[in-house]
């Protein structure tokens, strides 16, 4: 859970949002804003008990990490780097017939 913030921080003193707005400006639903802060993705404030705001940074620091995300992305690059790597030593063997060159034998 966020904790409290004192009032000189900048999610005090720049313009904020309550979570409902947030949603509306990000086009997603209150409940997914709510999860995000307390995943502690979207940055926010409380102040009041039942009151929390956001600022337009953290809106836009989640719109650019997070927004737009789904699925598992270590999964998803881990499939990506294993077909490169395939591809890639597809493209360098060298042609049926052909002896391979000094970098490719291997002397045990």
């Amino acid at each position: 859970m966020p904790k409290k913030r004192e009032k000189d921080d900048p999610l005090y003193t720049t313009p904020r949002y309550t979570t409902a707005q947030v949603a509306q400006i990000l086009g997603i639903d209150q409940k997914s804003v709510q999860s995000a802060i307390a995943r502690g993705t979207l940055e926010s404030a409380l102040l009041s008990p039942r009151l929390r705001v956001v600022s337009q940074a953290a809106i836009d620091a989640y719109r650019a990490r997070h927004l737009g995300q789904v699925g598992h992305p270590t999964r998803k690059k881990q499939r990506l780097t294993q077909k490169t790597e395939a591809a890639t030593k597809v493209a360098e063997a060298p042609p049926a017939g052909e002896a391979p060159t000094d970098k490719e034998r291997t002397y045990d």
